[in-house]
């Protein structure tokens, strides 16, 4: 089913079809909730991609988790953009999403309990909420 939503995303972009505006809605739309299903049920995500579940481990379903946050941050891109945002507008309102993420690993899943490393993370959040700041306001 993805490969066929991705398909015809690229095939309405390449054309430059009169609907690709509403294509591209679609396409962020599904992103976003699948973004949202990853970082909401990591397992149910970890099966959809054929791994049993007895074969993850609390790291694997944090990394799902956050892949689900990356996700969303592309969903966010690309409705900005579409909205017609400028593009360092567009990447800013992304980062909030990136927040989000690091806000979930510092504070509910307390990812340092499963022996991540915090510097980067605290870098990483640090980056984005200065892009965000300086791109949105």
């Amino acid at each position: 089913m993805c490969l066929g939503i991705m398909l015809f995303t690229m095939h309405a972009c390449f054309t430059g079809a009169a609907y690709v505006e509403t294509v591209l809605k679609g396409f962020a739309g599904f992103y976003a909730v699948m973004g949202v299903l990853q970082v909401v049920a990591p397992l149910q995500t970890a099966k959809g991609w054929g791994i049993p579940s007895e074969l993850v481990g609390a790291l694997d379903r944090q990394l799902f988790k956050t892949y689900g946050y990356f996700v969303g941050e592309f969903a966010v891109l690309l409705f900005s953009l579409i909205r017609g945002n400028p593009p360092a507008v567009a990447w800013g309102h992304s980062r909030l999403v990136t927040l989000l993420c690091a806000f979930d690993n510092f504070f509910i899943s307390q990812v340092s309990q499963l022996g991540v490393a915090l510097a980067p993370q605290i870098a990483g959040a640090a980056i984005s909420l200065l892009v965000a700041a300086f791109t949105i306001l």
